[in-house]
């Protein structure tokens, strides 16, 4: 009898645990991404002025943090890529879908558990 009762709460700790388990998994994903991506924006050329770096450089870096994610994340948003003479400043933010949290009951005007955003910012002193 005691099984019957305990069996639903064990069910639910490990379905909580399991995606909890995931929501590390991409938060670490995306910090070595956002990391990887700063690195290497801070090693890329200046451009002939010397403010910036060539937009190319940035666009390998958005490639190669949505290739580090993977299909782990809804949406990707990158709010921040910029290289300076000084600095190196990658800011992202992604969308990670519960699927198991779907049928909690969140009522009127209640919390939507069924996603989150996480946001990575990585600042790197110019390398050359």
């Amino acid at each position: 009898m005691e099984f019957v009762i305990t069996l639903p709460f064990l069910i639910a700790v490990l379905a909580f645990a399991s995606q909890y388990g995931q929501a590390m998994q991409v938060r670490n994903a995306l910090d070595i991404a956002t990391r990887d991506a700063a690195r290497y924006m801070a090693r890329a050329p200046l451009d002939e002025t010397g403010a910036t770096i060539d937009p190319i450089f940035i666009a390998n870096a958005q490639t190669l943090i949505n290739r580090r994610l993977g299909s782990a994340v809804e949406a990707v948003r990158f709010n921040t890529l910029t290289s300076t003479a000084d600095v190196t400043m990658v800011d992202v933010e992604v969308d990670v879908s519960f699927p198991l949290l779907e049928w909690i009951d969140r009522g009127e005007g209640g919390t939507d558990f069924s996603s989150f955003t996480m946001e990575a910012t990585e600042t790197w002193p110019r390398t050359n």
